[in-house]
């Protein structure tokens, strides 16, 4: 298969650029200097995704300097020599970019999604830091202990702590086997030196490949990427040879207990690298034995109580890498009896297999590739993901050719080849804190380090008007700014106070359907969880089909129907590519008719629910929430989070008859909004709404204003209370999360939510360019993040300040916070900080809301839940640019109140 091309007009020549290949509407060209240049035109999109990947990752770190690639990437945006400290991202917020890079174990990949205005800044800012970066001594060593907070965050989740030890197991000389963000001990050997010398040799034009997807002049872009990069000279290719992994010839298996509350089990079996013959045959086999509801070990594992999730999937390298199988287990299931129903299957797949498995997994696997076209950044990671794993962007066009060609006998030879004994590692992950197991913790280490948790400090220069003013400079573009507009349809299909948001567009075939209606878990305040059990019984099967062939069906039509239920509203999204929408209207018509609401089906679905209930106490920002919303509200109120304990006691006195009387109630055409995107036409999707929901729940003939229930949620405000600190201790973790906050009465709808938006965005809102960012992060080193914010919906959520940090730097960290609250709201948000944040919402607004029909599906549900307006899209600029600084300063005094905040601490002991 071939992917269709659209707004391509063929090669572009530009002097001093080398055309290459065309293939399925995707140019290649090439520079002297050997940076590979890819463009995908869509002048259908309002913004492009501007990537430049390295051809580098942890898979070309050297012994002791394990962390060096993602270590690097942090320290690019530390500034150039034209930009300062800071100002990267200051200059891409200014002009209303998202951004942000991450690194993997065979590359490294940096991006910009923006305005198309801003094109020659994209290309600037990452042609600059190709090979201007700075790598100040100092900076290195300050985002040391940034990088300590960010490895101690991912060592808090049990599962990336199975992971990691999969890999280092698995693995005995190939550098997959160290983590990507390297090991606690190593990561004190990085210097800027050996971090110069490592920049040095991958950071050039022809060990990159720059990516552009979106709405851009082909001819304009080639000629600005030649003006920035073109400057640069090739350099030979130095590299490390890599160490090849030898064939494994016995099991390998390892025990870790790990405290805490879950138990997981991490299995790996090796497998060749990307471009071998294998790897479509491994992909499908992925989605048979472990792809989702349809696939073999659901019911054998999630189904009968063993597992919370299952995954399997071929991890696709340079080099050979591994077949990764990562379970989440109740925590009474035996780990054993699991696995080996794990190799049972993988046992029998080598010998059974039918036809209809296979045919199920190429469409599931079809539909996940004509998704990925919808959106640029998205279409722009997978180009750039081929290149990066295959060195070949083209095989992205071919790769459905590939799955197409795998057959029944493909997927057994692949089996029989790679899951044999001697070729797998299992890791046990059990949750106590017993210490009879001979194995290492291999994260040990990171709980005692050999210096101190916070390494230097530096200044950001402040944004002041002469700053401004230089930045501006740089950011000018010439190009006209494209305005905010989206053409859609307000239809009233089913009577009064239904709302139906329709916007064409017939560029990728796929629609995407989103239905909000009141019956959150708002309503359920005398029976915790009826909300939730109701909205996902429904995704359990109707009278006539049970669950698993309706999930072969959506697999095999490239569908997804999902139910969820919120604080507020309860919601029914479904998207399908065009050709099968038909087929899959049918299917959602007879769950919401005809619902299964079956009691074995109930008691799944609550073993699951209560399973998962349990593990929470191993998450601690979930911790540091629930225990904060107890300070904060009181009991009974929807904002209040219930202990574990008490939210299972009230699921397991859930009836089905409670769920059935809620649905009855809760679920009919009073007040539904609903929002259509893709291609589809408004007869059309006329006909699907009223087959849909003109007599749901037997209200057909029903004066939709005589229901009773399913009314816009009331939500009360609570009194501000003398703050509280709760300590929580968690000594099996290595990261203390902190969250602090109080209650708020701004909700998505009052008038004041614009100037504290502002205020915030400047406070808190951004991780490395706000007051707190620059100064908690960047300044002193104390968090890898920090962010402020409020909640602000139909009900008037929390004022919250969330950050993570080493035990050694928690009283310094809340501190150092409070402080900087207090000094804002004394001295106020500048004229400066007023204009750059401004210019941030107001130029990031399409691509926070417009990217994608997904999104645009997304927002239209927005508009209508909060009353935003048919014309908000057009308007919303107008909106941002009228507050003044007077009224935003205003809010943040009126607003936050740093001397009321609760404060939650959670994790092990601190200083």
């Amino acid at each position: 298969m071939s992917v269709e091309a659209k707004n391509s007009s063929g090669e572009v020549k530009v002097s001093g650029v080398n055309f290459v290949k065309s293939v399925a509407g995707i140019e290649e060209y090439k520079l002297d200097n050997g940076l590979k240049i890819i463009l995908k035109p869509n002048q259908n999109v309002p913004l492009l995704s501007w990537q430049v990947w390295y051809k580098v990752g942890s898979r070309n770190e050297s012994l002791n300097l394990t962390g060096l690639a993602h270590y690097l990437e942090h320290i690019m945006f530390k500034g150039t020599k034209e930009l300062g400290k800071g100002e990267i991202a200051q200059l891409i917020q200014l002009k209303g970019g998202v951004f942000n890079a991450f690194t993997s174990d065979d590359y490294t990949a940096y991006f910009e999604n923006f305005s198309p205005e801003n094109l020659e800044l994209a290309i600037k800012i990452e042609a600059d830091r190709m090979q201007n970066s700075r790598i100040d001594k100092d900076e290195v060593e300050l985002e040391r202990s940034v990088i300590v907070s960010e490895l101690e965050g991912n060592r808090n989740n049990p599962t990336n702590i199975a992971y990691e030890h999969l890999k280092s197991t698995a693995f005995d000389v190939h550098t997959y086997r160290n983590p990507v963000i390297g090991w606690r001990q190593d990561l004190d050997n990085i210097n800027s030196k050996n971090m110069r010398e490592f920049y040095e040799t991958y950071y050039y034009p022809d060990n990159a490949v720059a990516i552009l997807v979106g709405n851009f002049d082909k001819e304009e872009a080639l000629k600005l990427i030649k003006k920035y990069f073109g400057q640069y000279k090739a350099k030979e290719n130095i590299r490390a040879q890599v160490p090849q992994e030898p064939e494994q010839k016995a099991i390998k298996q390892v025990t870790i207990h790990n405290g805490g509350y879950s138990k997981i089990l991490a299995m790996a079996f090796h497998v060749p690298e990307f471009n071998h013959e294998h790897s479509p045959a491994l992909t499908l086999l992925s989605e048979i034995v472990f792809g989702g509801m349809s696939s073999r070990l659901y019911p054998k594992l999630v189904d009968s109580g063993l597992a919370l999730s299952v995954s399997g999937v071929p991890e696709s390298g340079l080099d050979p890498s591994i077949f990764r199988i990562i379970v989440n287990l109740n925590q009474d299931a035996d780990i054993k009896k699991v696995e080996d129903i794990i190799k049972a299957e993988l046992e029998a797949i080598k010998n059974d297999l039918d036809e209809e498995e296979l045919k199920i997994a190429k469409a599931k696997e079809e539909a996940s590739f004509i998704y990925q076209l919808d959106g640029v950044y998205d279409e722009g990671l997978q180009i750039g993901y081929f290149e990066a794993i295959s060195n070949d962007w083209a095989k992205y066009t071919t790769w459905m050719d590939d799955i197409r060609a795998v057959s029944q006998d493909d997927i057994k030879a692949v089996a029989k080849k790679y899951f044999r004994p001697a070729n797998m590692t299992s890791v046990y992950l059990l949750p106590d804190e017993s210490t009879d197991t001979l194995a290492p913790l291999v994260s040990e280490a990171s709980s005692n380090p050999s210096k101190e948790a916070n390494y230097g400090a530096a200044t950001v220069e402040p944004l002041d008007p002469k700053k401004l003013k230089r930045l501006l400079k740089i950011a000018k573009s010439d190009n006209k700014a494209i305005k905010h507009h989206l053409d859609f349809d307000s239809l009233d299909i089913l009577g009064e106070g239904v709302d139906v948001y329709i916007k064409e567009d017939h560029s990728v075939p796929l629609v995407y359907f989103n239905t909000a209606f009141y019956a959150g878990s708002i309503e359920d305040s005398q029976q915790y969880g009826l909300a939730f059990l109701t909205n996902k019984m429904l995704d359990r099967g109707s009278k006539k089909k049970s669950k698993y062939e309706i999930s072969k069906l959506l697999d095999l039509y490239g569908a997804d129907i999902e139910f969820k239920a919120g604080v507020e509203t309860g919601r029914i999204e479904f998207s399908s590519i065009t050709k099968n929408l038909d087929a899959v209207v049918e299917i959602l018509q007879e769950i919401l008719q005809e619902p299964a609401f079956d009691q074995e089906e109930l008691d799944r679905l609550k073993t699951k629910t209560i399973a998962s209930l349990k593990q929470e106490d191993d998450q601690l920002r979930k911790i540091a929430e629930r225990d904060l919303s107890q300070l904060i509200y009181p009991k009974g109120h929807p904002f209040y989070r219930n202990s574990v304990e008490d939210r299972v006691k009230s699921l397991e006195a859930i009836s089905l008859d409670d769920i059935k009387a809620f649905y009855k109630k809760y679920y009919n055409p009073k007040n539904l909004m609903i929002s259509i995107v893709g291609d589809i036409n408004k007869e059309k999707a006329s006909e699907i709404i009223a087959k849909l929901f003109a007599s749901w729940n037997g209200m057909a003939g029903l004066d939709t204003n005589k229901l009773v229930g399913n009314n816009r949620p009331e939500i009360s405000l609570v009194d501000l209370k003398e703050p509280e600190k709760k300590i929580i201790t968690k000594n099996d973790k290595t990261q203390v999360e902190i969250v602090m906050g109080h209650a708020s009465e701004i909700n998505r709808m009052h008038p004041d939510y614009y100037p504290l938006l502002i205020a915030n965005y400047a406070l808190g809102g951004s991780a490395l360019s706000s007051r707190l960012g620059t100064s908690v992060r960047d300044e002193h080193g104390y968090v890898y993040n920090i962010r402020s914010g409020f909640s602000a919906a139909i009900g008037a959520g929390a004022y919250q300040v969330k950050l993570g940090c080493n035990p050694k730097n928690v009283t310094k960290a809340i501190e150092l916070t409070k402080t900087e609250i207090q000094e804002f709201l004394k001295e106020g948000i500048s004229e400066t900080e007023l204009e750059v944040t401004k210019s941030y919402l107001i130029g990031s607004f399409a691509v926070r809301n417009l990217s994608s029909n997904e999104a645009i599906v997304n927002t239209l549900s927005q508009l209508q839940v909060y009353e935003l307006g048919d014309d908000y899209i057009e308007t919303y600029t107008k909106l941002i640019e009228k507050i003044t600084l007077q009224e935003v300063n205003t809010a943040a005094r009126k607003y936050i109140h740093p001397d009321k905040f609760n404060t939650v601490i959670v994790g092990p002991k601190f200083d």
